[in-house]
C-alpha cells in the first residue's frame, strides 16, 4: 500500500470520530496528499476525502482548508462529491467558520 492510500484510509477512518485529532498525524497525512496532487485523485478518492472533510467533528478551519486544498480531482469532480459539499455549506453556513465555508465555495467554483 502506498502513502497516498494510507493517507486516504486515515481520513476515511477519522470520519465521525469525536476524539481530538493528533495534529502531527493529521499534518503528516495532509503532506502525503499534497505530494500526490500533481496526479490528481480518482472520483472515488475525491468522494472519500470530501465525505471525511465534512464529517470530521470539530475540524478547525485551518485543518479544513488544508485538507480541502489537497482534494484535486484527476479529471472532474463527481456530482456526489460536489452535492455533498454544497449540502454541508447550506446546512452549516451559520455555525461553521467563515473561512471553511468560503474555501468550500471557492473549491466548488474552481478558484
Amino acid at each position: 500500500m502506498n502513502t497516498k492510500e494510507i493517507a486516504i484510509r486515515y481520513f476515511r477512518h477519522l470520519k465521525g470520530k469525536k476524539k481530538a485529532l493528533n495534529t502531527v498525524e493529521f499534518i503528516t497525512n495532509i503532506n502525503e496528499l499534497k505530494s500526490e496532487t500533481h496526479n490528481g485523485f480518482t472520483e472515488e478518492e475525491v468522494e472519500i476525502l470530501v465525505d471525511a472533510l465534512i464529517n470530521i467533528e470539530g475540524l478547525a478551519s485551518v485543518k479544513f482548508q488544508g485538507l480541502l486544498e489537497c482534494i484535486v480531482p484527476h479529471k472532474k469532480v463527481s456530482s456526489k462529491a460536489a452535492l455533498n459539499l454544497l449540502q454541508w455549506i447550506f446546512t452549516y453556513f451559520r455555525t461553521a467558520p467563515i473561512g471553511s465555508v468560503k474555501s468550500a465555495l471557492e473549491w466548488i467554483i474552481g478558484e
